[in-house]
């Protein structure tokens, strides 16, 4: 690049020497998704983190909600076999659906809801979820103790 520019040529080694003299080293890239910590997600976050501190201040209901995966594959790498053969194990052709977990928790009524679910969760279903656990919520004493009345914000 630098012999179509200008019309110099340098060796890789002249660069390497000069790169290394800025303190510059040859290292392994490491992949980091461009919408991971961009200003703009940054931005958004502070945003969410204000609001929810916001929520917290005035002393709103707030339900904490989130899913995970459990994978209930298993496979052992070790196993007994007579001397000279091979130790086998048989497993199915696939690993199967995985174990979803759904949970909603609250500060003061605790474990609100949760739901385990094999296989992908679908939207229609997730919402479905959400909108149970909207209802316990309500359903719950405690809510009906320290929410009953107040405004929404």
């Amino acid at each position: 690049m630098l012999f179509l520019d200008t019309g110099v040529k340098v060796s890789a080694s002249t660069v390497s020497r000069h790169l290394v003299g800025l303190t510059f080293t040859v290292k392994q890239t490491r992949v980091e998704p461009s919408t991971c910590n961009n200003e703009v997600n940054k931005a958004k976050r502070q945003t969410f983190a204000e609001k929810l501190l916001l929520h917290q201040r005035v002393d709103n209901c707030i339900v904490y909600y989130d899913e995970t995966n459990c994978n209930i594959y298993c496979k052992h790498n070790q196993g007994r076999a007579k001397k000279g053969t091979r130790a086998v194990v048989m497993l199915p052709p696939s690993k199967g659906a995985n174990l979803q977990i759904q949970c909603a928790v609250n500060s003061s009524i605790g474990l609100v809801h949760h739901r385990l679910q094999q296989g992908s969760i679908q939207m229609d279903s997730n919402a479905a979820f959400v909108e149970e656990i909207y209802q316990k919520v309500k359903e719950s004493e405690v809510f009906h103790t320290c929410y009953s009345g107040k405004k929404n914000s």
